[in-house]
């Protein structure tokens, strides 16, 4: 569980909006801020419930009352990429949850007689598409392929925020450390049974970040005034996916014999196992480590031992 101290005291009485509050990150992120004093304001695809939500015509982009008041806010909401195999809907649907939704919201608080002063959004770095380059920072170029075409088109929508008055910071995340949500929580099952193992060639990158790490950065963010522009969120210490997977099996005292093929996942999930699964990035968190920001997890294996509990 993340602990906020020091900086984060300047959050205490700051308005924040949250979308995808409900989500895997949102759903940490939100009670985090409000202990830091926040009033976290989360925006629902409904009719306002209470005075702690706001309601979202998503078509249209508006956000309903109380937005004049929001210092800060971040955007969390999409469909989820693994959720459904990538049917030409499917891919439709990812892409109007990501970029056009954004595009109409971005748009809508812009011209808002007082505009919030700092628009996060989620992104990823599928942004570089597949890469077997280290050390991929912020300044390298947009990749190939839908993940790369979805997360460049994302962040450009953001940036309608910014007419001058809102910064906007687009959150490149690399896979999220969790046992409640994301990829690690499917995994553990079957590395649990003894079939976990190397995906494809399993040479493809990792880019993984713990999600408290994720929490304590976006909390920084909006307590500091340096947050703009593209940001790779993952550690320092990207890995190969068959690196991934022994530690995994390390951490939780299984084997990692078992290697699942590349057309083996082709069959199974179509398009998706290639942008997904056999396809990676070793990125590195430049911008953040010139910032002089910290990690609080530096090692894959701390990090999933911290949020795997071992029978």
């Amino acid at each position: 569980m993340v602990v906020m101290h020091g900086v984060f005291e300047s959050l205490a009485g700051m308005t924040i909006a949250v979308t995808g509050a409900s989500g895997f990150i949102g759903r940490a992120l939100v009670p985090h801020l409000r202990a830091c004093g926040a009033t976290v304001l989360t925006v629902v695809r409904s009719h306002r419930r209470d005075d702690s939500t706001i309601s979202w015509n998503v078509d249209a982009g508006t956000v309903g009352d109380g937005t004049e008041r929001i210092a800060a806010f971040v955007h969390l909401a999409g469909a989820g990429l693994a959720d459904k195999r990538w049917t030409k809907n499917r891919k439709s649907l990812l892409w109007s949850s990501r970029v056009d939704a954004t595009r109409a919201l971005a748009q809508h608080l812009a011209r808002r007689a007082h505009p919030p002063k700092l628009f996060i959004h989620a992104s990823g770095v599928g942004y570089y598409g597949n890469s077997q380059q280290r050390g991929t920072t912020e300044s390298d170029p947009v990749g190939q392929g839908f993940l790369a075409s979805l997360a460049h088109a994302w962040e450009a929508a953001a940036q309608e925020a910014d007419r001058g008055q809102t910064r906007v910071s687009s959150l490149r995340l690399g896979m999220v450390v969790a046992s409640d949500g994301g990829a690690l929580a499917k995994m553990i099952t079957p590395f649990r049974l003894g079939l976990g193992g190397a995906l494809g060639s399993g040479l493809q990158g990792v880019s993984w970040i713990h999600r408290d790490d994720v929490i304590h950065l976006v909390g920084t963010m909006l307590a500091s005034d340096w947050a703009r522009g593209p940001y790779n969120v993952c550690s320092t210490q990207s890995a190969s996916q068959i690196e991934f997977a022994r530690t995994l099996a390390k951490v939780i005292r299984r084997p990692s014999f078992v290697k699942t093929p590349a057309w083996a996942l082709r069959i199974a999930l179509g398009e998706m196992a290639d942008a997904l699964l056999l396809s990676g990035q070793f990125a590195t968190p430049k911008r953040l480590v010139d910032q002089g920001y910290h990690f609080r997890f530096t090692t894959l294996e701390a990090a999933i031992a911290d949020v795997i509990v071992v029978r």
